[in-house]
């Protein structure tokens, strides 16, 4: 590929990494229909680059290529709304250029047309049976782009001439090797702790909460006993299901299917696979059948049909939600209605799309995961309202107790903390309380093995600055939701080799030197705003992104 080619004209890391994103061989054919354009001039301009134009026929092409690289990559087509989350990285991108671009012209910078030639004549992707440029080959490739030989070459030029700029910038940064030593030794150090819980639940009250205290208690926290907004939610599911029964296959296109996987199947019959590659046929045609379903009934809706008269044409099954909430949880003792998805994370999604929707107005079908679509509607709204004390007296009790365990748990915690650090032992102090004391390894993300613990970043920072034998604490929610305290000490502390940890140092000077040359990057992008200024159209880029798919 030419892009491969232009690569091997520097070894640094990153004209290397500059490119990657835009490893897009000029050989893959132009990306079927434009996915912006469609059939409206390319000539409006989606930004300014110190008045150099980006219209909407190069943001649609460079959205187009880049389409072509992620799905090539994985093997699937990216749903339309998974399509607009790169719209301003692709925008953004063509900015950086144009502003790399007008930099490059300012300095003067040059290629020579004999260097872009040898780029092109030395592309296998242009070359005969014989290994020999073919210009009918390279004829073809422009024409199947919509490419003119100047346009082409121009492009290649103005690459070069931006990565020639930044290679001269940027290609000599290099980290310190004490400097690399140094922070790579401070990341990857280790600590050994030992830690204690304390559990709450255990803890003993001086007395049990009076009802003055419970009914205060109840009056400071009317958000633990004021009952959520609660929905009733009709939606109807979309999947491969529904469509595959439409979809018919004749004996050709299997026997084409056959012929085209013979190497896979190693000589077995047709007759042996064919039920097989008739169901990979249909499970690949489910998809776009299914896609173009979901255009249908998007139309409907918008045409003014019920959810019910989408159900009942298009044979899908309704399902309905009595009184849940937000976070997917239903009133108290309600009986859920077995016609649910048993799907939880699809439960989830339809009730937080719902929750965003006025009453009885049907939303637009929503994409839930691969070859997954659902469409809701809200039924009934039940306005939240505080539960009155004399409803919730016995869930007030139970918090405030768990309340008041917890904040001893802590005071005990915070005592540990305060003797351990004047040179007590925590075995001893865990003893008193009949805990136990265990040893756990830590790097600076977590335990270095898997465990239920889960420490957050701050704590972890806070245990990388105690010395040895010394203490921290921190709290946790246990499974059933109490707040216990973890007690931990620094028992040791395990150094970085850096003599055996050379391959790995090696690995991580690369990183550390793409992360410097990045952080500059992203200055000096920010310099040459300063002396070209960016103008964006903020009105037809916001068209595009709300534009109905």
């Amino acid at each position: 590929m030419f892009i491969e080619k232009i690569r091997t004209h520097s070894g640094s890391w990153w004209f290397r990494a500059f490119l990657g994103i835009l490893a897009i061989t000029f050989g893959f054919l132009w990306y079927g229909n434009d996915l912006i354009l469609g059939s409206r001039g390319g000539g409006m301009t989606v930004a300014s680059v110190g008045g150099t134009k980006i219209t909407l026929q190069q943001f649609s092409r460079a959205l187009n290529l880049e389409l072509a690289r992620i799905e090539t990559n994985f093997k699937q087509k990216l749903l339309p709304e998974q399509q607009k989350q790169l719209y301003p990285l692709i925008l953004e991108r063509l900015v950086n250029d144009t502003l790399l671009n007008k930099e490059s012209q300012r300095l003067g910078l040059a290629v020579t047309d004999d260097f872009l030639r040898q780029i092109v004549t030395e592309d296998k992707n242009f070359h005969n049976d014989k290994g020999i440029f073919d210009r009918q080959r390279f004829n073809i490739f422009l024409s199947q782009t919509g490419l003119t030989e100047a346009n082409f070459f121009n492009e290649i030029r103005q690459e070069v001439l931006r990565n020639e700029l930044l290679e001269a910038i940027f290609g000599g940064i290099k980290a310190p090797s004490s400097l690399v030593q140094r922070i790579y030794a401070f990341i990857e150090q280790k600590r050994l702790i030992s830690i204690a819980t304390i559990e709450s639940s255990k803890m003993k009250l001086d007395h049990e909460p009076t009802q003055e205290e419970i009914k205060g208690f109840y009056d400071k926290n009317n958000s633990l006993f004021t009952a959520p907004e609660y929905r009733d939610i009709s939606a109807l599911i979309l999947d491969t299901s529904i469509v595959m029964p439409l979809i018919q296959l004749d004996e050709a296109q299997i026997k084409q299917a056959y012929e085209a996987r013979l190497e896979e199947f190693k000589g077995q019959s047709f007759a042996k696979v064919k039920d097989k590659i008739s169901d990979d046929l249909k499970k690949q045609m489910s998809t776009d059948k299914l896609y173009e379903l979901t255009n249908k009934i998007d139309d409907a809706i918008g045409g003014g049909a019920t959810l019910e008269e989408v159900s009942k044409k298009y044979q899908i099954p309704m399902v309905h939600f009595s009184k849940v909430a937000n976070d997917g949880k239903f009133v108290p003792n309600i009986q859920v209605s077995k016609e649910q998805p048993e799907n939880k994370a699809l439960t989830l999604k339809i009730i937080k799309d719902a929750f965003q929707q006025t009453l009885n107005v049907v939303g637009n079908v929503i994409e839930a995961g691969e070859s997954k679509y659902f469409i809701a509607r809200v039924d009934k709204i039940y306005l939240s309202q505080l539960l009155p004390f004399d409803q919730v007296k016995k869930e007030a009790h139970k918090a405030l107790v768990s309340q008041l365990k917890s904040q001893k748990a802590a005071n005990l915690g915070l005592q540990w903390v305060e003797k351990i650090n004047q040179g007590g032992n925590l075995d001893a102090l865990a003893g008193l309380q009949r805990a136990k004391v265990s040893q756990i390894k830590i790097s600076r993300q977590g335990p270095v093995a898997p465990s239920s613990l889960h420490f957050s970043d701050e704590f972890i920072s806070k245990l990388y600055l105690l010395p040895k034998k010394f203490a921290a604490a921190t709290s946790l929610l246990n499974d059933k939701g109490e707040k216990d305290i973890i007690v931990a000490t620094v028992k040791d502390i395990e150094t970085v080799s850096i003599e055996r940890a050379k391959n790995e140092l090696e690995g991580f000077k690369i990183k550390m030197n793409q992360e410097l040359a990045n952080d500059l990057l992203i200055q000096y992008l920010g310099s040459i705003r300063q002396r070209y200024s960016v103008d964006y159209n903020k009105k037809l880029f916001a068209q595009l992104m709300n534009a109905r798919s």
